[in-house]
């Protein structure tokens, strides 16, 4: 089956098709050669015919767990769907029942204190306005002029979509749901020259329970690379502001393993929707990017690994134009 995985774990080999609910555990190596031989469309009767370095009976054996486990498969029957195999095999892993890990979180510890922390202007929203009217005029934008973002207007965007909010019990939370409540997601603003009227170009990490932004690197060439990246992914020569988010997979796997990533997606999507709405809601239309952020340049700026703290998603944010409500379809 082009669904077929093999990986090893604790000293086994582990073999699974996508397609099949049974993983086939073993510590028999000649299994992988037996597999080997139907990399192309093969009769079971040739296979067993030019294993003469094995019994007849080993061959038969083998070839039976296979196709037990859904490994083997006719040609005729083999499945042909839309999905590429890994993310299939990612589905049906995040679709499963998580493994409960109760052990004590990975402290979350920034420990780069001689870093610049840039208390940002309160939030001030503007005046009410309708929330249908907000709904309807949501869209991803993919142009924008060359004018500031204001401060505030772009301190009141971070506050509204992701920054923390005191509660009674002992965790904080913030305006979207989390798996677990473990909020794992982190937020860094990549600033343009001139993009926002308070900040200076560079790379900055926000820090929601202060409301603030810690500066990781000062300049253009460093915040360039991530929005020659993002102007890329939505066909744009700039961007202004690109939000890049990345997750402590740490955090939320330690309580729900196999899931853990699948949990983290859909934070990025709760917030996502948050920074589209609140965008349109504050006259800083955005745009979810489908990808593009050098994991290896952030990685560097931040001092994390890159395993350890992926980039799960950027969203690209900029100025209204003029005509702030075109009903031009995008």
């Amino acid at each position: 089956s082009a669904f077929t995985r093999v990986c090893w774990r604790s000293g086994a080999i582990e073999i699974t098709s996508s397609t099949s609910p049974v993983t086939l555990r073993t510590t028999t190596t000649h299994i992988l050669d037996i597999m080997h031989s139907f990399a192309s469309p093969t009769a079971i009767t040739d296979v067993i015919n030019t294993r003469s370095h094995l019994s007849r009976r080993e061959v038969i054996d083998c070839i039976d767990t296979l196709v037990d486990a859904g490994v083997l498969v006719p040609q005729s029957h083999e499945v042909h769907t839309a999905w590429e195999p890994t993310a299939l095999a990612y589905h049906q892993i995040s679709r499963g029942q998580p493994h409960t890990n109760r052990a004590a979180h990975p402290q979350r510890s920034h420990q780069d204190s001689h870093r610049p922390v840039i208390t940002l202007a309160p939030p001030s929203p503007p005046p009410h306005r309708d929330f249908a009217d907000v709904l309807a005029h949501r869209r991803s934008t993919r142009a924008w002029p060359q004018t500031p973002i204001a401060g505030s207007k772009f301190s009141t965007l971070l506050w509204m979509s992701a920054g923390t909010r005191p509660t009674s019990a002992a965790s904080a939370r913030r305006p979207y749901p989390s798996g677990g409540g473990i909020y794992s997601l982190e937020i860094y603003p990549v600033i343009g020259p001139g993009a926002v009227d308070s900040l200076d170009a560079g790379v900055y990490r926000y820090r929601p329970d202060q409301h603030a932004v810690e500066q990781l690197a000062a300049g253009a060439e460093n915040s360039q690379p991530f929005l020659t990246a993002g102007a890329e992914a939505v066909g744009n020569d700039q961007i202004p502001v690109l939000l890049v988010v990345s997750s402590r997979i740490a955090h939320q796997s330690a309580d729900y393993y196999q899931i853990g990533y699948s949990l983290v997606l859909k934070e990025v999507g709760c917030l996502f929707q948050n920074l589209y709405l609140v965008g349109e809601y504050l006259g800083l239309p955005g745009c979810a990017l489908g990808g593009g952020s050098p994991d290896s340049v952030l990685a560097e700026l931040s001092g994390e690994n890159a395993l350890d703290h992926p980039v799960v998603g950027e969203f690209a944010i900029g100025p209204a134009r003029s005509a702030e409500f075109d009903d031009t379809p995008q």
